[in-house]
């Protein structure tokens, strides 16, 4: 398990924040997005980096880019699903049978979603479920790729 590797599931203005924040400060993150939306983020699977101005400048090459949910959550520790609440179930029908106990799955917003994911992917193993209330970004994208950090809260993955 690499703690430095993290899984950012979803591709909107959070996720973008995100991954951009994260390696800007020295994490890789594996960004995912779902094949049905992966059209959404051409430009993102195409040059493998996230573009950022305001409070996070830079252009941040990911790990990878990818719409296997096996290949971005390989051997990570964390999993972040960074999505409207409505998609908290997709994601967890997209992880079952696939994540250890040894990894945290960080939903944001929680919504909740601690408790369906573990309804919909049961206990055995059942990785660590974590609800964050809260978006820590005031983030919007300003072009495919590219996202404007207004404000943000950093978070620190232990």
């Amino acid at each position: 398990m690499n703690k430095k590797v993290v899984a950012v599931l979803g591709g909107g203005n959070g996720a973008h924040a995100l991954a951009a924040d994260l390696t800007n400060r020295g994490y890789l993150v594996n960004l995912y997005e779902m094949p049905r939306f992966k059209k959404n983020m051409t430009k993102v699977f195409e040059t493998k980096t996230v573009s950022s101005i305001g409070v996070i400048e830079g252009i941040f090459e990911m790990n990878m880019v990818t719409d296997d949910i096996e290949e971005a959550i390989k051997d990570v520790k964390y999993i972040v699903i960074l999505t409207p609440a409505f998609a908290h179930a997709d994601y967890a029908k997209l992880l079952k049978g696939k994540v250890t106990s040894d990894q945290v799955i960080v939903s944001i917003p929680g919504a909740f979603a601690s408790l369906k994911i573990k309804k919909i992917i049961g206990s055995d193993p059942c990785p660590v479920l974590v609800d964050a209330n809260n978006l820590m970004y005031d983030a919007r994208l300003v072009e495919p790729g590219k996202v404007n950090i207004l404000e943000l809260d950093k978070i620190e993955l232990g």
